[in-house]
């Protein structure tokens, strides 16, 4: 009650100061909504506690205090039901003006900065502020998602009249809001890459990435067909003049040698500071391409003095085995980075759910190959185990959501997505198999070859790369 009423009687002045403020007039209706609970408790607490009091004249006074405040509240639930009835579109309203208000105030920051006077607040740390980054980013992109699709379906109570504008309907609108979208997407994305971290880490997995292609294209390096890394011009020609004598080849060796052990402390690094800051992780991750990028260029330079055909292929190989283990090791310390930048553990996991749904959809477009090996009946037991587990998980995530139990919650969130993923694929390949076993569908002729094999083996492969 001490807390709300202050924000009332500010949203009543606000109102009055700003009269064409949609701002001021919504959070006056905000106001008035949060202060009628507080208050209906109070009057139900004195009206409690009313014949407890001994003093006639007392308990006459606070009687006619609670009719009073009674009726002022009825008052209020009402003028405030019918102010938010009308007032729909103050919403959209509101939500212009305070993103016109930050705009203002990035300007003043944007300036502050270039003249070198942009400081931290006091408490303020580099790593919490990359942490409040990545997460606020994260609730701006799904709130986005939200109005995206409710302005695709007219829902006006998510956003008010101004929904019915761009409904789907109109494509002009529509296709400015999808523009609209993807820019603030792109600007979000560039918000969290422009953090030290993030940026250091994707660089070292560009670079990790480059070496990894260059290998890939590689069979055996010619002599001298790359410098050898660590080293001068003048070194190197020197160690040419030795082309013929076993110094150069013990030389190359000597090199190969440090750039392995290089690459193995820069690994063990990497998992040491895996348990420190994100900026640390940076730092060893950047060290961690630097020496891969040595380890690679140094074995191919090996591959090439080999005379011996089949030891250059098992050189090759054996990079190509290391570059296999260092795309695994990237995307490991991609998924740190995440999990340093996300606060709340509860939010990876819906995360993950949506982007795994999300994954399905394509399935449901064009049901026209086969996505599993299962017949139609398969499917559908499979159609109906997974309904029963889709039924459990809403029931677990709804139970758990109200007890707080954060645990059982994700795991309700995970067998959800399970469960949806699931019956994605068995309704796709039930249709598909209807679909081929229509009457009206020309009869098939077998091919020579069988194309789904080739298919799902050309994906097995392209994973595994």
């Amino acid at each position: 009650m001490n807390e709300q009423l202050p924000l009332l009687i500010q949203g009543f002045r606000g109102s009055e100061t700003n009269q064409d403020s949609p701002t001021a007039q919504l959070q006056l209706i905000n106001a008035s909504k949060e202060f009628i609970q507080p208050a209906s408790q109070l009057v139900s607490d004195a009206n409690a506690a009313a014949p407890t009091v001994g003093d006639q004249a007392a308990s006459m006074n606070m009687n006619q205090a609670v009719k009073t405040m009674t009726t002022a509240l009825a008052e209020l639930r009402t003028a405030s039901g019918k102010a938010e009835e009308m007032c729909i579109s103050l919403e959209v309203d509101a939500a212009l003006d305070q993103l016109t208000e930050l705009d203002r105030k990035l300007e003043e920051y944007r300036r502050a900065a270039d003249g070198g006077n942009l400081v931290p607040l006091p408490g303020e740390t580099v790593e919490a502020s990359a942490m409040k980054l990545g997460s606020t980013s994260k609730n701006v992109g799904s709130a986005m998602a939200q109005l995206l699709t409710a302005a695709s379906q007219g829902n006006e109570n998510y956003v008010g009249v101004a929904a019915r504008d761009t409904a789907a309907e109109n494509p002009e609108n529509q296709a400015r809001l999808n523009q609209v979208a993807k820019a603030v997407s792109s600007a979000l994305n560039n918000c969290v890459n422009a953090l030290s971290g993030q940026r250091d880490v994707d660089n070292a997995i560009r670079q990790i990435t480059d070496s990894s292609q260059e290998l890939a294209s590689t069979k055996a390096c010619c002599v001298g067909g790359l410098p050898l890394p660590n080293l001068t011009t003048l070194d190197f020609c020197a160690l040419k003049e030795k082309r013929h004598k076993h110094e150069y080849l013990y030389a190359t060796f000597s090199i190969f040698f440090v750039a392995a052990v290089n690459l193995n402390q820069a690994a063990s690094n990497i998992v040491t500071t895996s348990r420190c800051t994100p900026k640390q992780l940076a730092e060893s991750s950047c060290e961690y391409s630097s020496s891969y990028s040595e380890f690679i260029k140094s074995g191919l330079t090996m591959a090439g003095l080999s005379k011996d055909g089949d030891t250059q292929n098992q050189i090759v190989g054996g990079l190509k085995n290391v570059s296999m283990a260092a795309r695994a090791v990237t995307e490991s310390i991609n998924q740190l980075i995440n999990v340093c930048t996300v606060s709340a553990p509860e939010q990876k996991e819906c995360d993950n759910a949506l982007r795994q749904i999300q994954m399905m959809k394509s399935m449901l477009e064009s049901a026209n190959e086969p996505v599993t090996d299962l017949s139609y009946f398969e499917c559908l037991d499979s159609v109906i185990e997974k309904s029963k587990l889709l039924g459990d998980s809403m029931t677990g995530i709804t139970n758990h959501a109200k007890k707080g139990d954060l645990e059982n919650f994700c795991d309700s969130v995970g067998n959800f997505s399970t469960s949806v993923c699931g019956l994605t694929e068995a309704a796709s390949q039930a249709a598909y198999l209807v679909g081929i076993a229509d009457g009206a569908s020309e009869p098939g002729r077998p091919g020579l070859v069988d194309q789904s094999q080739f298919a799902q083996a050309n994906q097995a492969i392209q994973m595994a790369c």
